[in-house]
């Protein structure tokens, strides 16, 4: 549940400019004490936002999004803000008992379910319509068209525009957005998709967030034919946040949010209250606070600090280091390691921002990739080296068990019909039976396992790890 302290943010002795983000030493200490919003798991965390934001019957309105997978809830936030709904999570087929009994405390008659059934079924409509909830679902083809749908019904004279790849960008505007009216629209990194591109052209003004791996060139120059346009881009997703807050807020911000910038639930749900309350949103990692976060906060006068999430999101030590920590300088660098989470979510989200790109026989680069080439793009970006071809990677890495396959695992599939089968083939887990692979036909998408792959006769040969 909610947990509050009293703050007292201490002053920083490195200080950078409100448009410059460099990494720079840590100073001894960040936050004595800070608020804290949370729960016991994200459900709850989200219940635990609503009731710091809305009080009793006081909308009667609820945006619902699945809390197990991002896309379709990454445009939510501005819908959320005019409705003055907060976002509440629910999972596949129920609502959790302490989510139904917030909605009914706000009092809410009517709810927005972000996806199709495929996200949130028909069972979570039917237990709302139970309780006298009137549900209205809002869902696309994929998650570019939901986007385009959720911004219909926001309206609006301006527009952001992120990556449909990941969830860091969004959320790190998705405050901003939701407090100005702006709706939010998705896209690969290499093109738009024809719903998309037909709401860019309402528009005058479009903000697009993020570099050019997640947005490319390409998809500016098609945004600049229409509408203004301007990119806020940090070298990663913490220092992309940075910079929407210190590009596009005040110089002075009283009160700010913090999020996890690794997992994508607690900003989701943080987001709609950050636009109630007028407030944006950092990003960190669990734990550690990036210097380029730290130093935007000080260079905003930040005096007010609120993190969404427990300790299992961003913990304690990240905003108030243990002194034995930062009294003296190091005396030789430490490389830190990285946990297999950690990597596992980057595979997944690099994996994700080449949505679209052709499939080339031989082809390793983003003009166009085979199958093999494709991971071993993916994994590269991850200073994990694979094998070029799938009939080495079914004899390298580590085997397991397609049922104990954990997303940025290689599936390694054959689609010849051949006997005994054979490596042919390969693609990302990305979870829940799907796969991102480089296809002949379709070139970098997402597939299900458990869908008719046109005349292929699909048999999983082995599942690969290569992550410790």
């Amino acid at each position: 549940m909610k947990k509050f302290k009293s703050l007292r943010v201490l002053a920083l002795t490195i200080t950078i400019s409100a448009s410059a983000f460099v990494l720079t030493p840590e100073a001894s200490t960040v936050f004595n004490d800070f608020e804290r919003i949370s729960g016991k798991d994200r459900y709850h965390t989200a219940v635990a936002v609503s009731q710091e934001g809305w009080a009793d019957n006081s909308t009667d309105h609820v945006v619902l999004a699945v809390g197990s997978n991002y896309p379709d809830a990454l445009a939510g936030a501005p819908l959320a803000q005019k409705l003055n709904s907060p976002i509440l999570l629910v999972k596949k087929d129920v609502i959790p008992s302490a989510v139904l009994a917030e909605i009914k405390r706000i009092g809410a008659e009517n709810a927005t379910i972000l996806g199709g059934k495929g996200v949130i079924s028909d069972l979570v409509m039917a237990q709302l319509e139970e309780a006298g909830i009137t549900p209205t679902r809002i869902s696309g083809a994929n998650r570019h068209q939901t986007s385009a749908l959720i911004a219909q019904k926001v309206g609006g004279a301006k527009a952001v525009v992120v990556s449909s790849s990941g969830f860091a960008d969004s959320l790190a505007i998705a405050s901003y957005a939701a407090e100005k009216g702006m709706p939010i629209l998705l896209t690969s990194p290499a093109k738009m998709s024809p719903e998309v591109e037909q709401m860019v052209e309402k528009y005058s003004e479009v903000i697009v967030v993020g570099g050019t791996e997640a947005v490319s060139p390409a998809v500016v120059e098609q945004i600049e034919k229409s509408a203004s346009t301007r990119r806020i881009a940090g070298q990663d997703r913490f220092s992309t946040a940075a910079a929407v807050v210190s590009e596009l807020y005040p110089s002075t911000v009283s009160a700010s949010l913090m999020a996890s910038g690794e997992h994508f639930a607690d900003a989701l749900t943080g987001s709609a209250l950050g636009a109630k309350q007028k407030k944006p949103i950092f990003l960190t990692r669990k734990d550690s606070l990036p210097a380029v976060t730290k130093n935007a906060i000080t260079a905003k006068s930040v005096s007010a600090l609120t993190v969404i999430g427990g300790e299992g999101a961003i913990s304690n030590g990240a905003l108030n280091p243990a002194p034995a920590q930062v009294t003296t300088p190091a005396i030789a660098p430490v490389t830190a390691s990285v946990s297999t989470p950690v990597i596992r979510t980057g595979i997944v989200e690099e994996s994700q921002k080449y949505m679209g790109v052709p499939y080339l026989y031989g082809g390793t680069t983003t003009r166009g990739f085979d199958c093999s080439g494709y991971l071993q793009y993916v994994f590269a970006k991850q200073n994990i080296t694979i094998p070029r071809t799938t009939a080495l990677m079914a004899k390298s890495g580590k085997e397991v068990s397609y049922a104990n396959a954990e997303p940025g695992d290689i599936i390694i599939l054959d689609l010849k019909n051949a006997v005994p089968t054979t490596p042919s083939h390969a693609g990302i887990y990305l979870g829940d039976g799907k796969i991102i692979h480089a296809g002949f036909s379709t070139g970098v998408t997402i597939m299900s396992l458990n869908a008719k792959w046109a005349n292929w006769d699909k048999k999983i040969v082995t599942v690969r790890s290569y992550v410790n």
